[in-house]
């Protein structure tokens, strides 16, 4: 897919909000947070990757940030937040397949397993 101006700068600034949610950049601003699970569905819905895919990667984000010890609780809160958003759309997108799956992830963090969603 070749990509316009508008869709080659919007994945740029996702790229950039996806290392601003890992690293916990501005932790002050929980809201950029929300913004990557947005601009991630919206590259989405454009075509530029599968829904799915993306889902899938940015709960693995989210989950990965949400259980990293050096990071500020209220960051960590945050994704956690974030990622129930991301698992309400994917079992929305995948059906039954997709509660299952939200379902096996969901028990795993409660229960503090590591969890290692399918790749992209």
């Amino acid at each position: 897919m070749r990509m316009t101006w508008p869709v080659q700068q919007l994945l740029q600034r996702w790229q950039a909000l996806q290392a601003d949610v890992r690293c916990a950049r501005h932790a002050g601003e929980p809201q950029r947070i929300q913004h990557y699970v947005l601009g991630g569905a919206k590259l989405a819905r454009l075509g530029v990757f599968d829904e799915v895919g993306v889902l899938r990667h940015m709960a693995r984000t989210v989950l990965q940030t949400a259980r990293d010890p050096a990071l500020p609780g209220l960051w960590c809160s945050a994704c956690l937040e974030q990622l129930a958003a991301a698992l309400r759309e994917l079992r929305r997108v995948l059906g039954p397949r997709g509660a299952v799956e939200a379902a096996t992830i969901e028990q795993a963090v409660r229960h503090g397993y590591h969890v290692w969603l399918a790749p992209c």
